[in-house]
């Protein structure tokens, strides 16, 4: 709370100051990215703690921290690029290849959460085929699994 509240106070104050001394307007936008990014680490920090000191299912929450991770992942890459302008296209594609690798983190969260508490294929299995588009409904129907 003291962290926040120091930004909500420093944040306006500087920008003031560096407003006052003229800094050029990509000066000022840095400054308050910048700011921002660095805010988002500890709130992953202690998101991160609070799945570490509670592990009731390691393996799911390993995969929820590489989600909550995201965060300042994205943010810090998105920041250099915003500096960097001749390495951005670099940047961006260190920064997609971690977020496919969250996507495919939350795939994996997803299909092993309903496995874990749902049984997916009897549920699958008496649901009733639904009509598909223009297309797709040219296609022969899937097989029923036994």
């Amino acid at each position: 709370i003291l962290y926040m509240l120091l930004l909500c106070v420093a944040i306006p104050l500087s920008v003031k100051e560096l407003v006052s001394r003229h800094a050029e307007k990509h000066i000022i936008v840095w400054f308050v990215a910048g700011v921002f990014v660095y805010s988002t680490i500890p709130i992953t920090i202690a998101g991160v703690v609070h799945h570490l000191c509670n592990l009731s299912d390691p393996p799911q929450q390993k995969r929820i921290i590489r989600i909550i991770m995201m965060v300042p992942v994205y943010s810090f890459f998105s920041y250099l690029g915003m500096i960097l302008k001749e390495q951005t296209i670099y940047l961006n594609a260190m920064r997609e290849c971690y977020e496919a690798y969250v996507i495919y983190n939350f795939m994996m969260f997803l299909v092993t959460f309903m496995y874990e508490h749902y049984n997916v294929e009897q549920l699958l299995t008496f649901k009733p085929a639904q009509l598909q588009l223009f297309p797709f409904q040219k296609l022969p129907p899937w097989p029923k699994v036994s």
